[in-house]
């Protein structure tokens, strides 16, 4: 979450706002939430809504009157808009391709697992999705190439990576704003004989078909290369990433700063007497508001593991594992954030491969100082943690590095569950830790193979602890990845 820190909070808000009219989410004559619902979606202060909705009003997207709220005012359809969006889109053209490289990568693996896993009447319903794609025309060939998509997803029941997939497709959405009717009927030319193969390949339970027909349409080289035929008439200017948030009440932004900090003091990152971060690095770090930095110093101090004095940093005065009173905590949050750990642990399970190839890229290209490497192996036999995180800031795609960051964060929240008293896992941590020090010694060796098997024998027996807890404690764990 740090790569926010560029970004004024305002102008995050701003460009959020304005994804949702330029994609046809809020449409001419819709009004916007109040300032007060879109202050605790967002987490941010009313001032700052009310700012990021005036940068609307100066660009002649919305009004505000006085009984009548915020109105759209800006029809994309209609409104005479290319040189706001020209110049809207010409710094973001490098970030959507490569959110369409990220969008290939991370769900590949996935598409080709629900496909595996479809029954007789999903075949049923995706002849019809795939019928609807060869005869749809103008904008609606973009709606049933993403229908298609997300209905496989769906078969997974796994809400948090296809509200996941929704988002990036929204960032793409806006790439295909430019396409004329021409651009859009190529594109499914192209792209029909690599769907048809994918689609056999759902019929006959096919791994070679799936993987030639998604290798393409959907694939980490082809389908970028198609897009990128287009991207010159946008020009070339520094490229302004995007950033988003699983919603709202999947990622509370106080409690997601808590347990990091929690986390990286119980793994030893933080010793007793290290100072954490100050008021103003939690801001830069998690781009909040004074106000939720300043909360998440409160409630750390609350637990007794870090203490402020007047003028000073906070510091770390106790370690230990933090033990959540399950007592305090309402039924049906402890069960949402069960589920969303689940299929968080669900999503690294699932794209192992991708994690592991593109972090262990980016670390060759990378070539950090042997201090920091050291530094890495000190802390980390506790904990898979910073490990994770150590790859995913090697990875090159900046959209890889946000998805990664944020299940990992849900990971984080939803773990601490499992450490209340009468839930025992002790005897597979022996074998996590084992298998987390040969990850560990392969990531520092940069052996792929090695790497790749020992970090899925950590994540598998971590996912396969969290569906047990889960049936412990009343939370739906069906399917289970297998």
């Amino acid at each position: 979450m740090s790569e926010l820190a560029t970004q004024n909070l305002a102008t995050y808000v701003y460009e959020n706002l304005l994804l949702r009219i330029m994609t046809g989410i809020l449409k001419k004559g819709d009004v916007l939430p109040s300032r007060k619902q879109l202050a605790e979606e967002y987490n941010v202060a009313e001032i700052t809504i009310r700012t990021a909705v005036q940068m609307l009003a100066l660009n002649s997207l919305v009004s505000t009157s006085q009984g009548k709220g915020t109105v759209v005012t800006f029809d994309m359809e209609h409104d005479d808009n290319s040189q706001f969006y020209w110049n809207f889109m010409s710094k973001r053209v490098g970030s959507i391709v490569d959110v369409m490289r990220a969008t290939s990568l991370f769900f590949s693996d996935i598409m080709i697992y629900a496909a595996l896993n479809c029954g007789p009447e999903d075949i049923v319903r995706f002849k019809q999705l795939y019928a609807d794609y060869q005869e749809a025309c103008g904008r609606n060939i973009v709606v049933c190439f993403s229908r298609f998509w997300e209905e496989l997803l769906e078969t997974l029941k796994n809400p948090l990576i296809k509200e996941l997939y929704q988002q990036m497709v929204q960032f793409t959405g806006l790439f295909s704003i430019i396409f004329e009717e021409k651009m859009m009927m190529d594109f499914k030319v192209w792209s029909l004989p690599y769907l048809q193969v994918f689609f056999q390949g759902m019929e006959e339970g096919s791994l070679d078909k799936l993987r030639q027909g998604l290798g393409a349409v959907f694939g980490d080289s082809e389908f970028v290369a198609y897009s990128e035929k287009y991207n010159d008439r946008l020009g070339a200017e520094e490229q302004v990433p995007f950033y988003w948030f699983i919603s709202s009440e999947r990622h509370n932004l106080t409690n997601s700063i808590i347990n990091v900090i929690l986390k990286r003091i119980e793994i030893g990152e933080y010793q007793i007497g290290d100072s954490i971060p100050s008021l103003n690095a939690i801001r830069e770090e998690f781009q909040v508001s004074v106000k939720t930095a300043r909360n998440a110093l409160g409630s750390l101090e609350e637990t007794g593991m870090v203490e402020r004095s007047q003028g000073k940093k906070a510091v770390v005065i106790k370690r230990e594992a933090i033990r959540i009173d399950k007592e305090k905590i309402p039924v049906q949050q402890m069960q949402n954030d069960l589920k969303n750990l689940l299929d968080a642990r669900a999503g690294f399970l699932l794209t192992h491969k991708t994690f592991v190839r593109e972090a262990l890229k980016g670390k060759r290209r990378n070539k950090g100082p042997e201090q920091q490497e050291s530094r890495l192996k000190t802390v980390t036999y506790h904990s898979p943690i910073p490990l994770f995180n150590e790859m995913i800031l090697q990875m090159e795609s900046p959209t890889l590095r946000h998805i990664y960051m944020q299940l990992e964060n849900i990971m984080i929240k939803g773990s601490h569950y499992r450490q209340t008293a009468e839930y025992d896992y002790s005897s597979r941590v022996s074998t996590i830790m084992e298998n987390y020090e040969r990850a560990l010694n392969a990531y520092l060796e940069e052996d792929e193979d090695a790497l790749e098997k020992s970090l899925y024998a950590v994540i598998r027996i971590q996912y396969d602890i969290t569906v047990d807890y889960c049936r412990r404690m009343g939370v739906p764990a069906e399917p289970v990845i297998t």
